[in-house]
Parts: C-alpha cells; structure tokens; sequence
C-alpha cells in the first residue's frame, strides 16, 4: 500500500470489553508520535465483544478514529482471528506506525502481524521516536536486564512495535474530545481456526493491584524470612499502597512468585517505590525503573539501589523499618 500516514494503536480489553491500562498508554506513546509526524492522526483498532461502547473513551483518551471490530468471535484473543481483524483495521487505516502492547497478546499479536504485512517488527520497547531525516519510527528497548540498549530502524511500511507495560504514562482522559468511529467488517470465519479458547482463571487479588498502586513496598532476600513481609504488609496497609518483591526473596519462599517484580516479573511505575533490604540488580530494576520516586534501605552504602534511588537510608531496616511504620502512626493520629 501507499500513502501510509498517522499510527495506529491496537486498543487491548478484557473479556467483559472494558479497556485495559495499556490501552491509555499506547495512545499516549502514538500521540507523542503523530505530533512529530507534522500532526498526523491517531487511530485505534478496538476488537472485542461488546466493545462498540468504548470507542468514546477511546476517543477522550486520544485516538483521532477507532475502527470498531465487535462480534462475539472476538470476545477471547486468538491469533487466528485477531490477526485477520487486524489486518482489516490496517487496509482501512493504512498507518505508517502500528502499536501493540507488549502483553501475553501482543507478544503474540505483534509478530504475527509483522510477518503476514511482510514487515520489521521491534518486540518489548521502552521508548518510540520519529527520526526527523527519515521521518520514520526508531525504536528502543532494554537487553540483558538493561545492561545494554539496543535501537532499531525499520525500511519497510508499516512499522510495528509492541511496547513495554508502564513505558508510558498513560494518557489522560479528555471528555470534550471529538473523533470518528468507523465500523468495520473483518469477515473472520471462527469455524475455521484451529485452535480454540477453553478457560480463564483470575488471579484473586487483595487489596489494589500492584500495577495500579501509587506506592509498592518492596522486599529483597535481605529481609531473611517470609515473616518480615508481614511487616511490608502492615506499611502498605498504611499507605494504601501493594507489596513487591525480588526474584530472590520469592525463590528464597520469603512471599508467593506472583508478587515479583523485575525482567521476569510485573513491571511497575508508582509515585513512591520503596527498596528494602535489596541490592538492584539490573534484572530487578528492569520492572521498577519507571517509578517517579525510589526509596531504598539497606545496610550496604555501596548497594547498587542507592544509585537508582531518590532518597536513601544506609542502615539496617530492623532498626528502620520500625521507626518508619512508628512515625506513620504518629502522623495517623496526630
């Protein structure tokens, strides 16, 4: 195709067809694009179940069009279908730039994409940029635990590139917005794929996801057993804040694997991280970089979190930690 202009996102919604976050920050990332673009626009592709009632908020949060692909079939992700859907969008579209979320679906998605449009594909970036002499997308993302950073060009159309979760900042709702929405038909026949969805379980979780948590309070094998994360626990219940924690500490069985953060893990961007008795190692800050203020405690001085952290205590976090959680008590009551 010729005359490919503006980008596209891939909107990402869950089974009930509310949107997910990185829906938001995808849209922030590609409006950062189009605005270098000489204002170029930003459309978004919304397939699902019962999604037709989000192409508004898809608008508020940025996208210029939605190109609307609701019907059942979509309800669950399947390569086999999404895929061709997809595909449609992008006829109709016909962006210069598509993005996908580097999720369990988009890394899937955005591969599969990339090869049957016969493009380049950068997997798991950190950071999308439009090179001003070439007018094309440059894009960047973390290796070997962010050790190393690598950027790539692409020299066929479309570009596409799945983005890391928190990259971005995701974009902030603006009701007053105006856009169009274009209903399309992907002509998907589900009778024909060969693979097929069969159950989904929810992980059960207690209090405030950890992903949308403003502060994360986090452990590292330091702490020494599985009872000084109850201490975690009782700060985080204070601060309204989630419990993290390092691939050490959970092979260490101090807390569960599903509260790891890092390469491995979830990946997360608070206003306050807090760093006990952790060393930040390059694996570990990989999931936390993002986070707009680190706080670490640890007894080391030459500890690597002090130079990712904010604000630091060298100091033994039995003594800290307690006169920490004292203090926050006596503010509480004050």
């Amino acid at each position: 195709m010729a005359g490919e202009s503006g980008v596209l996102i891939i909107c990402e919604t869950d089974p009930s067809g509310e949107l997910r976050s990185i829906t938001g920050e995808l849209l922030a990332a590609a409006r950062t694009l189009a605005d270098s673009m000489s204002g170029e626009s930003v459309s978004a592709a919304l397939i699902g179940r019962g999604v037709a009632a989000k192409a508004q908020e898809v608008i508020a949060l940025g996208a210029d069009t939605v190109y609307v692909v609701d019907d059942p079939i979509f309800e669950h992700y399947l390569s086999e279908t999404f895929v061709p859907a997809a595909i449609a969008v992008r006829e109709q579209a016909n962006p210069k730039v598509i993005l996908i979320g580097h999720t369990p679906n988009g890394r899937e998605l955005g591969p599969s994409l990339g090869f049957r449009l016969d493009t380049g594909v950068s997997t798991d970036t950190t950071e999308v940029n439009i090179d001003p002499s070439s007018g094309g997308l440059v894009a960047a993302r973390s290796l070997a635990g962010g050790l190393f950073r690598q950027v790539t060009a692409f020299n066929r159309l479309p570009h596409v590139a799945t983005v890391h979760m928190k990259a971005y900042d995701a974009a902030e709702p603006d009701a007053a917005r105006t856009g169009q929405v274009v209903n399309v038909d992907a002509s998907v026949d589900a009778s024909q794929a060969q693979t097929r969805f069969v159950s989904h379980t929810e992980v059960a979780v207690e209090g405030i996801r950890m992903e949308d948590a403003r502060i994360v309070i986090t452990g590292g094998r330091g702490l020494g057993s599985s009872e000084a994360f109850d201490d975690l626990t009782k700060l985080a219940d204070m601060t309204g804040g989630a419990v993290g924690a390092t691939r050490a500490a959970a092979d260490s069985e101090y807390c569960g694997q599903d509260i790891m953060i890092g390469i491995t893990g979830r990946v997360v961007s608070p206003e306050v991280y807090l760093a006990i008795a952790l060393s930040g190692a390059s694996q570990h800050m990989a999931g936390c970089s993002g986070s707009k203020n680190i706080v670490a405690i640890n007894r080391d001085p030459e500890a690597n979190i002090f130079k990712e952290s904010r604000f630091g205590v060298v100091g033994d976090y039995q003594q800290v930690l307690p006169a920490f959680i004292e203090e926050l008590e006596n503010l509480g009551t004050a």
